[in-house]
């Protein structure tokens, strides 16, 4: 179910059993539960299914999430993380799903600080080197610190990636010490 917060001046959406807050980052548009997104409780995923602008917060009293954002495949996604810190025990903390075509935009809130950590997997996972493979831009003032687990990088793949551009802000990117390094931050 989903219940509604009134926050400085708007309305946040909760989306009941999920450690995540989300909102339309543009005012005065809504989100739609299966329509722009969706959440599973049986698996902590929320999955981006739309091109509308969507802020993805920790909900209040949420430090530290097992939760994780999907992004499904071929969405055009605008997403903005505004204190997101997600310690996930298996998979990406972050995926983009395998091969997408989409464009990903990540930014960072002003002042937000996000972290995107995996045990197993990639803090933030974009799979795919084909020449058609959308890309992935992180952009923004906040904060962005990414780590993956065993055998996988903190932004990137464990196989193949590319088409990733990082732009201002403060990223750290950390890959556990077996991890190939399919990402080189420029």
């Amino acid at each position: 179910s989903t219940v509604y917060e009134y926050n400085n001046g708007s309305f946040i959406e909760f989306v009941h059993g999920t450690q995540f807050s989300v909102s339309a980052t543009n005012s005065g548009e809504t989100l739609v539960h299966g329509v722009d997104y969706t959440y599973s409780s049986a698996t902590g995923i929320l999955t981006v299914l739309s091109e509308k602008a969507i802020t993805i917060a920790n909900a209040d009293g949420v430090y530290e999430a097992d939760d994780h954002i999907n992004v499904a495949k071929n969405v055009n996604a605008d997403i903005t993380l505004a204190g997101v810190y997600i310690n996930a025990s298996s998979g990406a903390a972050f995926a983009i799903a395998d091969n997408s075509t989409g464009d990903v935009t990540v930014t960072l809130a002003d002042g937000s600080v996000n972290t995107l950590k995996s045990n197993h997997g990639a803090g933030l996972q974009k799979n795919g080197a084909d020449e058609s493979v959308g890309m992935l831009t992180i952009r923004g003032t906040g904060s962005l610190t990414a780590q993956g687990g065993a055998y996988a990088p903190g932004i990137g793949a464990e196989e193949s990636t590319s088409n990733i551009t990082i732009k201002g802000g403060n990223k750290h990117h950390r890959k556990h010490p077996d991890s190939p390094a399919h990402f080189k931050p420029y």
